[in-house]
């Protein structure tokens, strides 16, 4: 099996290369696209995995899966589909030109692809972490973690917001990138 921290850096590098193909007023506002499924995963992530659950198994609970899976699915399939959105929809686009050195062009294109990766897989991986990894059920991961991933999970971006404070920092960073957008 190949460890889960190899996985998780192998998908944000494929969201750096994806930022060097868009360029970086594309990425920027793919970014403000991601700070908005960070926002709104904040307000209600879990409790939206709990409420699928609660729907679909309410008239029978003998068939019911695991609730922490339940939950993963209804997590990843939410991420998954922003994802798909944010790329295959129209976002915003900020103004500016590419540098002309093309070297320092297409660093700043993957740094912002980077960052947008780190922000969508890392969350990813926090929830998977926070429900105790439930897809191991499906055979998809095998335990135990490596002192290297338990480490590297922590730094997700909703984790490095102080609990009950993820609302405010994430709207104000939301604000802040949408005022960019703004201000041209």
């Amino acid at each position: 099996m190949i460890p889960v921290e190899y996985v998780s850096v192998l998908l944000v590098f494929v969201f750096g290369f994806v930022g060097m193909a868009r360029k970086f007023p594309q990425e920027l506002g793919a970014t403000v696209a991601y700070t908005a499924m960070l926002f709104a995963i904040a307000l209600g992530g879990e409790r939206l995995g709990s409420f699928a659950y609660a729907l679909l198994y309410r008239g029978n609970p003998e068939a019911a899966p695991d609730l922490a899976l339940v939950q993963w699915v209804v997590i990843m399939g939410f991420i998954g589909a922003w994802v798909v959105m944010v790329y295959a929809g129209q976002t915003f686009s900020f103004s500016g030109k590419w540098p002309p050195n093309p070297i320092t062009g297409l660093v700043f294109d993957l740094l912002i692809g980077l960052f947008n990766g780190w922000i969508v897989v890392w969350t990813a991986w926090q929830y998977t972490h926070r429900l105790g990894y439930p897809h191991q059920a499906l055979g998809w991961f095998v335990p135990p973690l490596s002192s290297r991933a338990g480490s590297w999970v922590e730094l997700a971006p909703l984790a490095l917001i102080p609990d009950g404070r993820e609302p405010w920092v994430l709207g104000g960073f939301l604000a802040f990138l949408i005022f960019l957008r703004v201000l041209k």
